[in-house]
């Protein structure tokens, strides 16, 4: 299976990047690496995630708050967004 990451999800992830990054030197790097290391868990197990809006399924970083937010489309992952654990999501509903 291949991973595609949508525009929107994109832009969520360079966001926090760059809010990371105005808080400390460094910190938006690491917090890319934790979305890397995410998505790299989607791609080996993807069913091991449970749904939890509708047909997408969650994966949480483990250092920061966030949740990549993904569903199985054919033969493709599809990451929707990649949000604060805060924020609402019906963005999803939104982008799907």
């Amino acid at each position: 299976m291949s991973l595609l990451v949508r525009p929107e999800a994109r832009h969520d992830i360079l966001s926090a990047m760059n809010w990371y990054e105005t808080r400390e030197l460094g910190l938006g790097a690491q917090f890319l690496a934790e979305v890397d290391a995410v998505f790299e868990r989607i791609v080996n197990r993807p069913e091991s995630y449970a749904k939890t809006h509708g047909p997408f399924r969650r994966a949480l970083t483990r250092r920061f708050p966030f949740a990549t937010y993904f569903k199985s489309q054919d033969d493709d992952l599809i990451v929707f967004a990649v949000l604060h654990q805060r924020l609402d999501r019906g963005v999803l509903d939104r982008r799907s």
